[in-house]
């Protein structure tokens, strides 16, 4: 059995098999209900251009982030 990392929230003499898990582990009932609360926060007909503005600064910061690099080199 491999040891747990440190700072994973499990204790290195811990040797049971289940351990703690900090990550994000969304499955599909969670998904829907974040996406209820979004649609029911911002409305169904503001969606799309919530989308479109996610995706611009998402592609934004994208090429931003490689004009940096291009710059270091």
């Amino acid at each position: 059995m491999r040891r747990p990392r440190a700072g994973s929230g499990v204790r290195p003499d811990d040797r049971s098999e289940e351990c703690y898990n900090p990550g994000m582990n969304l499955g599909l009932p969670e998904l829907l209900v974040i996406l209820a609360i979004i649609i029911l926060v911002f409305g169904a007909n503001r969606l799309p251009d919530l989308g479109r503005g996610i995706g611009r600064a998402i592609r934004n910061f994208k090429d931003a982030t490689t004009e940096g690099r291009t710059k270091q080199d």
